[in-house]
């Protein structure tokens, strides 16, 4: 007798066996056959999609009604014709006192065609704007002084001395170490005599800690500093343990736990990996936080939004992302909301919220196009639901939720459908399912109930399940939730479904090693634990963890990795497109995230095909196949290095900043990229890392990107 347990990666369900004793009343499986019971919540909800459905209690309910004004769209486009100039990576904040969002600085890259261009160039920025969020409008400050133009500035709002706190950022030349603040009422920018930490690094957000009342900086490479305004001072607070040395991190107070939020990117054998932590202000004392996933994010922005008590996160250099994500930091819990619509991906964008009323701004950003800088405005109002005291219309009249695919065995007979909570009066709950052969199948199949039409549902816990597909593998519900009273919600818990699974002749269950029988359920019962998303911040991290969990779960023999459709289906695409990147491997195959990532690992591990980082994505390569033989498309920024190099071998990253007149942390990410693909060697030397251009490497550019100093100010390249 055998036991199957189940454990989910990105939302996809793998069953391996697990050796177990008998039970009594236990089915014999001696013919092959297992009855067992399906557990279709064990994640709580958390990997399906909600549409007016949310989680409480631990059970499925309907979702409460916020803000009346922000039903059908979560994020809501509210440019208007007066804005500022297109840029990223500029600063914001709310001014609680003046009740307006006030903006600064950025860049702006466009691409000069003049003299034997195109030529790369950016504009930095030193203008101050503000946005009334009453008015949903744009207006342009006259502060008689400024900061020197620069992007990347750490930027914070100390409501206690009324006044707006801004240090660092870059430009073409090194910034001095200076704390400005701005006061609002009176338009005013002013240089203060306070000593500033060194501020000439990748990264040093900055976040106002109200019940402390200091300004809460981290530093890299992972040192915490405050700002006391009322002293004009900087401490260094240099707590016991921190969190490490980070590639990028981001920051937001949690006012209502009084604990500063933090999540970062950090580099482990070449795999990027998000991390979260807290900051105690008080305790002067870190704390690493063990979410179950986390959101992928490359100049990503967070803020913490207080009237919902809840951490918010959008976009990123990922693809370009446009996710929306929420942090509860009592549960510990990274959550990606899927509103109706959002903004277009983007990266290097601001955000400023106005706790006070729940209402998230966004400005601005580039796409992923290198001269794709925008300045549309986005406003997000109450993207989580607050604790049904706050409400003041109730729960939603109606909610589906779609879970999402789950494995049951190659060959499966369905024997009911049960499921239990309350259903108070004028309240229902009604199911539907779907089942098909392979999950491709399963996604063209549409949800039906016990008589096997849509129009049917199933209404009743231990419906007989007569009117889905049998002899099927895969198998998907949706739970149809309404209430004709906004005081009350049904509930779901506890939804499982009984089949007799048998292995097939041709497509064999995958076997775990001997030590995996430790521990197994009761002989014969069927669990399907379904784990929460794993979402890095690139391609390799993706993979990279998802490779190093499953092979402790799965172990095939090398033929019976021919027999499955699916990798079927990947080795052809990738002897059709040698070179193709994992994320457009599953975008035209429509294979989901985790089932992608769990069938090219098994490739990989048969040698059947191989694959290799090009510094953003994976790309895939049949086995037999020499990779270095194969042409890598270099972008524009990447040409203009490339052909840098050739000419003067071995600058440093620093003197590539300032040759190309390029920011020095996008030199930085550039050359790394490079490196990953094989493009250049890095050499350190002294205190330097040194670039030259890999012997052998057959790549293709842009043939016309030029260099050089066109237009000479400080401020305009």
């Amino acid at each position: 007798m055998t036991t199957r347990f189940g454990m989910a990666f990105a939302g996809v369900q793998v069953l391996v066996l697990l050796a177990s004793t008998g039970a009594a009343g236990a089915a014999d499986s001696s013919d092959g056959e297992d009855w067992g019971v399906l557990d279709l919540c064990r994640d709580g909800f958390k990997t399906g999609n909600h549409n007016g459905t949310w989680i409480e209690d631990g059970g499925l309910t309907l979702a409460q009604v916020i803000d009346s004004s922000g039903q059908g769209s979560i994020w809501t486009n509210i440019t208007q014709e007066l804005s500022p100039h297109p840029r990223r990576e500029h600063s914001m904040v709310f001014d609680e006192k003046a009740g307006e969002i006030v903006l600064f600085g950025g860049e702006y890259m466009y691409q000069l065609d003049q003299g034997g261009g195109p030529f790369i160039r950016s504009r930095y920025l030193n203008d101050t704007w503000t946005f009334n969020l009453t008015t949903e409008t744009w207006k342009e400050m006259n502060p008689p002084t400024t900061p020197s133009a620069r992007a990347r500035s750490s930027m914070a709002y100390d409501n206690a001395n009324d006044l707006v706190i801004l240090t660092g950022g870059e430009n073409w030349d090194r910034l001095p170490d200076q704390t400005w603040t701005y006061n609002l009422s009176t338009d005013e920018w002013k240089l203060l005599d306070a000593p500033t930490p060194p501020m000439n690094v990748p990264f040093h957000p900055l976040v106002y800690d109200r019940d402390c009342g200091v300004s809460v900086m981290f530093r890299y490479p992972n040192e915490t500093w405050v700002f006391n305004a009322s002293a004009a001072a900087w401490t260094n607070m240099s707590p016991g343990a921190s969190p490490p040395v980070l590639d990028d991190c981001l920051l937001a107070y949690d006012s209502d736990d009084d604990l500063v939020v933090l999540l970062g990117n950090v580099t482990v054998g070449g795999i990027a990996t998000s991390v979260t932590w807290t900051y105690d202000f008080k305790a002067n004392s870190w704390a690493g936080k063990k979410p179950v996933s986390s959101p992928s994010f490359w100049a990503s922005q967070m803020i913490y939004d207080r009237q919902n008590d809840a951490v918010l996160l959008f976009g990123g250099f990922a693809d370009t992302y446009n996710e929306t994500w929420t942090y509860d930091i009592s549960d510990d819990v990274w959550t990606e909301i899927e509103p109706e619509s959002s903004p277009p991906g983007r990266y290097g964008h601001s955000m400023a919220c106005d706790g006070a009323n729940g209402v998230t701004v966004l400005f601005g950003g580039s796409s992923n196009d290198m001269f794709g800088d925008l300045n549309d405005t986005w406003a997000c109002k109450s993207p989580v639901p607050a604790a049904a005291g706050n409400m003041s219309s109730g729960y939603r009249a109606s909610g589906v939720f779609t879970s999402c695919p789950i494995s049951a065995g190659e060959i499966a007979s369905y024997g009911t459908l049960d499921w239990d909570g309350p259903v108070p009066a004028g309240t229902s709950v009604r199911l539907q399912l779907r089942t098909a052969s392979t999950g491709d199948d399963l996604r063209a199949a549409g949800f039906t109930g016990p008589d096997g039409t849509p129009a049917s549902f199933y209404t009743r816990s231990g419906q007989r399940i007569d009117g889905a597909p049998q002899g099927t593998g895969w198998i998907q519900y949706r739970a149809f939730l309404d209430t004709s009273a906004p005081d009350r919600t049904p509930a779901v818990r506890n939804v499982t479904v009984t089949f007799l699974a048998r292995q097939g002749p041709a497509l064999k269950r995958e076997t775990p090693g001997p030590n995996l029988a430790t521990g197994a359920a009761a002989a014969g019962i069927i669990t399907l634990v379904i784990g929460g998303y794993l979402v890095w911040a690139t391609e390799t991290g993706k993979l990279g963890m998802l490779r190093l969990v499953l092979p402790l779960y799965t172990r095939l023999k090398r033929k019976d990795v021919m027999y499955n459709e699916t990798r079927g289906m990947l080795r052809g695409a990738i002897a059709l497109e040698p070179g193709i990147h994992y994320s457009e491997l599953i975008r035209r195959l429509g294979i989901p995230n985790g089932e992608a990532a769990y069938h090219l690992q098994t490739l990989e591990r048969e040698n059947l095909v191989k694959s290799r980082s090009d510094g953003r994505h994976r790309r895939f390569y049949p086995a037999g196949m020499k990779i270095g033989d194969l042409p890598v498309k270099l972008n524009r920024l990447q040409t203009a290095i490339f052909d840098t190099l050739r000419e003067r071998e071995g600058l440093s990253k620093s003197e590539l900043s300032r040759t190309l007149e390029i920011p020095l942390t996008t030199i930085q990410r550039q050359v790394g990229r490079m490196a990953a693909m094989g493009a250049l060697r890095l050499e350190r030397k002294g205190l330097s890392v040194r670039c030259y251009i890999a012997e052998g490497w057959k790549g293709t550019g842009f043939p016309k990107c030029t260099v050089g100093n066109v237009l000479p100010a400080a401020t305009d390249g």
